[in-house]
Order: structure tokens, then C-alpha cells, then sequence
């Protein structure tokens, strides 16, 4: 039975990959992702780990999942410094941003779910322990991990009412999935529940609470921040707005509001920080069409005059210009993809707001609501209406960026839950020396 389901998950890969091949060849000119890495993807040749050591392969999709494992392999690296992470990411936004993070461990790019490359993979990492950040189903992934002894965490997990509709709907072939997953360590009440609901077992789901407050409040590096602010040439009078991780239509707008508001508030900046900086350029252009001047900070690292709306094309940057920020917008919320973390210009002591697309994020926007420490805007207009107000007030948004930042520090935890949830799949030194003594 399980080659049964094995060959119709490849035959269904396959033909999926074949019909999406115009786009992967497009992604690979155009965005920079290099074609070997399909071919790597595809058979699973991921960078080998000796097979002596205590390996955890710990994997994160994208940019937020990247950020979110840094607290985590933190303290786990300091609790265990014998053991051997490495890290898989799926996107080249993620590989990126992993690689200038862990510079000291192996990162590479998710296998695709094919038996064979996930068979390969697992043959080459030998891993004790494979940790999903938030979560990523791969069947064959699990049924191999299950079938060769290694454990499998779900960390952080989150699952929104979408995507358990998603998998409810489709409970006959998820359910022995869900079953194989040994750990979930649960973002909230809401999310363990639905995870039990496909089929993990409850013993087997902790609630831990959401490691993103706990990311949030590290702080980036005072010389990037340092350097960013003699970019912009920031005065004393200035108030930068900041909106980061958007997507279209959302550029458009704070353009269109920024060119209105600076007629009246001369010392108002703003920085735009696309989600994915592939679309610069087209950034660019649409702001030029508005009468704006805006430049791209990819092209011209050069200082930015007051009347330049900058484009931060960059990858890695977005919590110094979150740190810099008197005012926050965070993006995701207009479009569709349902809003992006809104916590880390939060921990920043920013003013934050957002629009009224934040299905990933409901438990974190309804406690910063209850809180009153962020605004959520409907329109264009609203978002216009707000900025103006913290313009016109610069104190009044100063004490709502000292409540969310306050409201961040007192909900954070969940590091120290997650790793004492990881900690039995360690094992102690003197049991990993004397497998390390005996592999030798």
C-alpha cells in the first residue's frame, strides 16, 4: 500500500512539475534562482552530514520562517553545542536570508516531495530529529521519516481556519499524515485543537504560544541600523514611515499618500520595503507615474534626498528600517495574502497599523486590538487619515509604540517552551561523546 501511495504522489509531482515547467525556467532567469537547484531539488542532493554526529534538519519555508527559527537555534546551540543543525528553505528570498544568518551551518533548498530525493535526503543527513517551522505537509517527507526512525515537531505551529477547512475537506488522505507528525507545539488553544482534529494525537500537542514575540524583540545589528540612517540622512524634525513587506496594490497607495501628505508635513519620509524585491523596478515605474520621485536602493546605496521615496530592494534590512520607524505599515493586509508579522515593528516601539487582510495573523491582531497598541485601517483613505494623525501628534504615536512594544516583551516565552518540548529528542553528552567514540 504505502508504494502504492508512493508512485501516485510521484506520478502527480511529476506531472504537476511538467506542467509548471515555463515557470520554473522563468524563475530561474529572471529572479536568480540558479536551474541547478531544481535538479538538486529533484534527486535530493542535499550538502551530507557525517553520520557520527547528532543532527537536527530544521526547515523554514521563507523569509518568516527563517527569522523565526534564529531565537530558537540560539539557545538550542548553546544547550547543545555537540549537535549539528542544518537548515532547508524553499524559496530564494529564504536561502538568502538563511545564508547570511547561519553562515556557520549547511542551508539549502527543500528536496522536492519525490520518494526517491526525500529517501536521498535522509540517507545523506542521517537527521535524529526534523523540526517543521509553522507547518509544511509533505507525505512522502513523513512516511520516510516515520519509516527510518525520525521524529518529526511541528514548531510553532499554526494552522488558520482555511487551511484546516483545506485539510478537513480531504481527512481520508490526510489523516495518517497528521498521525505521523510525533510533536506539535501549538501557537494557541484555536491551533492545537485544529491540529487534533486531523488526526494528531492529543497527547502529542502542546500549546507553547508564538515564538514571533520572542523573535521580535532581537534586536538588528547597530551598525546596519546605524548605516540606514545616514542613507536616508534622517534629522531630528524627521518622521520616516515605514511600510514594509507589501505587495500590489499597496505601494501604490502609500505612494499616492506620502505625495499628498509632504506638501503639508515637509519632514515627512517614507521607505517601501516590497515583500519580494524582484518588483523594484515595477515599483519604480508606478511611482514615477504618480509625479513621485523614488529611488532603489539596490542600484544607488547613495544618501537619499528628502524628497525621494526610497525603495528598499534588499534582502535583510527590514528590522533596521522597522527599528528606525516613527510610523509602521505593515503589508500583506490589503492584497491577499493575508497580512504579514506585525510584531516586529512592534518590538520596535513603532506605531503600527495595518489593513483588514490578516487571516495569518488573527490571534496576534486581536491581542494587539484588545490592547489598543495597533490600528487597523479599511481603506486607503483611513491608512491616509492615520498617518496624518501621527504626523500632526508625533507624541501620541511615541506612546503607542511604547504600549506594543510593552505588550510584546510581557507576552514573550515561547523560545524556552518550544526547546524544553524539543529537549528529549536530545541526547545527553556523555551518551552523544560515546557514539561519537565509537563511530571513530
Amino acid at each position: 500500500m504505502n508504494r502504492l501511495k508512493a508512485w501516485i504522489l510521484n506520478s502527480l509531482y511529476l506531472g504537476i512539475y511538467l506542467l509548471m515547467t515555463p515557470v520554473i525556467l522563468y524563475r530561474c532567469w529572471f529572479r536568480g534562482r540558479p536551474l541547478g537547484s531544481f535538479w538538486q531539488r529533484a534527486c535530493g542532493l542535499v550538502p551530507p552530514v557525517a553520520s557520527n554526529r547528532h543532527c537536527v534538519w530544521l526547515h523554514a519555508v521563507s523569509v518568516g520562517e527563517v527569522n523565526l527559527l534564529e531565537p530558537v537555534l540560539d539557545q538550542l546551540k548553546t544547550t547543545h553545542p555537540e549537535s549539528t543543525f542544518v537548515i532547508s528553505v524553499t524559496t530564494a528570498t529564504g536561502m538568502e536570508l538563511a545564508k547570511n544568518k547561519y553562515p556557520g551551518h549547511s542551508c539549502f533548498y527543500f528536496p522536492i516531495d519525490f520518494s526517491w530525493a526525500m529517501t536521498q535526503a535522509l540517507r545523506r543527513l542521517s537527521p535524529d530529529l526534523m523540526v517543521l517551522a509553522e507547518l509544511e505537509i509533505w507525505p512522502n517527507l513523513l512516511r520516510i521519516c516515520q519509516g527510518r526512525g525520525v521524529p518529526i515537531t511541528v514548531m510553532n505551529g499554526r494552522l488558520s481556519e482555511k487551511s484546516f477547512q483545506g485539510y478537513y475537506k480531504r481527512k481520508w488522505l490526510f489523516q495518517n499524515t497528521f498521525k505521523r507528525i510525533g510533536q506539535v507545539l501549538a501557537q494557541s488553544e484555536d491551533d492545537a485543537r485544529r491540529f487534533i482534529s486531523l488526526g494528531c494525537p492529543p497527547s502529542s500537542v502542546v500549546v507553547t504560544g508564538s515564538i514571533k514575540f520572542d523573535g521580535a524583540l532581537q534586536k538588528p545589528d547597530d551598525d546596519l541600523v546605524e548605516s540606514l540612517r545616514q542613507t536616508l540622512q534622517l534629522r531630528p524634525s524627521s518622521f520616516l514611515w515605514v511600510a514594509g513587506s507589501t505587495q500590489e496594490p499597496e505601494e501604490m497607495m502609500v505612494g499616492r499618500i506620502w505625495r499628498d501628505l509632504v506638501k503639508q508635513f515637509p519632514e515627512l519620509r517614507l521607505v517601501i520595503v516590497p515583500r519580494h524585491p524582484h518588483r523594484g523596478a515595477v515599483i519604480l515605474n508606478g511611482l514615477g507615474k504618480l509625479g513621485v520621485k523614488a529611488r532603489l536602493r539596490s542600484r544607488d546605496g547613495g544618501a537619499v534626498a528628502e524628497d525621494e521615496i526610497l525603495i528598499a530592494d534588499t534582502i535583510g534590512e527590514l528590522k533596521g528600517w522597522w527599528q528606525l520607524s516613527d510610523a509602521a505599515f505593515v503589508g500583506g493586509s490589503f492584497g491577499d495574502r493575508g497580512g504579514q508579522n506585525m510584531l516586529e515593528p512592534a518590538a520596535c516601539g513603532s506605531a503600527v497599523c495595518f489593513g483588514p487582510n490578516t487571516r495569518n495573523f488573527k490571534a496576534i491582531v486581536r491581542q494587539m486590538l484588545t490592547h489598543r497598541v495597533a490600528v487597523q485601517v479599511n481603506s486607503e483613505r483611513e491608512l491616509e487619515a492615520t498617518v496624518e494623525q501621527w504626523i500632526s501628534d508625533p507624541a501620541a504615536a511615541l506612546q503607542l509604540g511604547e504600549a506594543a512594544f510593552s505588550m510584546v516583551r510581557q507576552s514573550c516565552g515561547a523560545v524556552k517552551k518550544t526547546c524544553d518540548g524539543l529537549e528529549s529528542y536530545f541526547p545527553a553528552v556523555n551518551e552523544l561523546q560515546q557514539l561519537q567514540s565509537k563511530a571513530a
